[in-house]
């Protein structure tokens, strides 16, 4: 990742693949304190990024400047960065902190509020920049999706399952912390011993991702009509110069095209499946569905971890001047972060 593009990414705010971990003094006036407890990670931000054919990684960046992004700072992950003693309790903390950061494959401000609470981790949930309005408001909408999975589990049907008890098997599903009350239900989906809370709230991510993927279509759209139009050059310039846009162009246009349609093709599977179970009370594909649904939610994690990158370089580009060299340098940098991983997303 070149420092123009990492620059654009460090800078571009809280996102689904940036997580700023300073403390408010940098960013505003909420009152919030650093999210980490040790010292050398008080200004540190964290990014999710896919790399080639090595996936979806999580770095740190250290220390974090805001008056020259690039200077001073250290892209390593945390075992190639700490070289010196701390207090265990608190390294302990802060490494609870990473590891959950690591696992959650999107830094999505829901997606990770809701991982630290459901780890009971406590953290100052104002550094995730979601409103408890909006919290509920989407707790419910994902709830509302857990119903007739609830509805499974209940002796009785349709009009006859009791309000009051179907939702509360609802928040027992959303909750994932009563094994008792979930074996029944999960031995019915064939979900391996062990396996029941990974799997469901991996269900649970990829309904998250499929209301969240919606939003960016539009995005999305303009992004893609750059990428097949005529190169913004003026008259008269090289053609080398436009050779090598179209040639940095190409990689870019391959990979996010190749991460939107495997992510449509991991939202077809999880709606026909739920279509299924719910239209003609057929189970049998949601349950094969669930078989792979943790592979596909690490998937989505990093397919749109690709097109959050583009469409944020995308957006550097498009407030330069149409063929100024930072957009063309930001351009080749994007091109070569997104080499080599075609294949990878194709088989996801």
């Amino acid at each position: 990742m070149s420092q123009a593009e990492l620059k654009i990414l460090l800078t571009s705010g809280s996102s689904s693949i940036v997580f700023d971990a300073r403390p408010a003094t940098a960013q505003g006036a909420d009152g919030r304190g650093p999210f980490f407890n040790l010292g050398v990670l008080k200004n540190a931000i964290v990014i999710k990024a896919g790399e080639g054919h090595s996936g979806l990684r999580t770095k740190l960046f250290l220390p974090f400047d805001s008056t020259n992004t690039t200077r001073g700072g250290m892209a390593s992950t945390l075992e190639n960065f700490f070289s010196v003693r701390f207090d265990p309790a608190t390294m302990a903390r802060d490494l609870k902190k990473i590891e959950i950061l690591a696992r959650t494959p999107s830094f999505a401000p829901f997606l990770l509020r809701d991982a630290f609470e459901r780890a009971s981790v406590e953290v100052d949930v104002r550094h995730f920049q979601v409103s408890d309005g909006e919290v509920r408001e989407l707790k419910d909408i994902l709830k509302a999706k857990l119903k007739p999975l609830a509805a499974m589990a209940l002796p009785a049907a349709g009009a006859n399952i009791d309000g009051s008890k179907l939702e509360l098997l609802v928040n027992k599903l959303w909750e994932l912390n009563d094994l008792a009350f979930l074996a029944p239900f999960t031995q019915a989906l064939k979900i391996p011993a062990g396996e029941t809370v990974e799997t469901l709230y991996a269900w649970i991510g990829v309904s998250y991702f499929n209301r969240e993927f919606t939003k960016r279509q539009a995005a999305l759209r303009t992004f893609a009509e750059w990428l097949v139009s005529k190169p913004p050059f003026a008259p008269g310039t090289r053609d080398d110069v436009i050779a090598q846009f179209e040639a940095d162009r190409k990689p870019v246009r391959d990979r996010v095209r190749a991460a939107w349609s495997a992510a449509g093709a991991i939202f077809d599977r999880f709606n026909s499946s739920y279509d299924r179970l719910i239209q003609h009370s057929d189970a049998s594909l949601f349950i094969e569905y669930l078989s792979r649904v943790r592979a596909d939610f690490e998937a989505l994690g990093l397919n749109l971890a690709f097109i959050e990158q583009a469409l944020c370089i995308h957006g550097a580009i498009a407030r330069e001047p149409k063929g100024s060299q930072l957009s063309l340098d930001l351009l080749r940098g994007l091109s070569i972060s997104m080499r080599g991983a075609d294949a990878r997303l194709a088989a996801a």
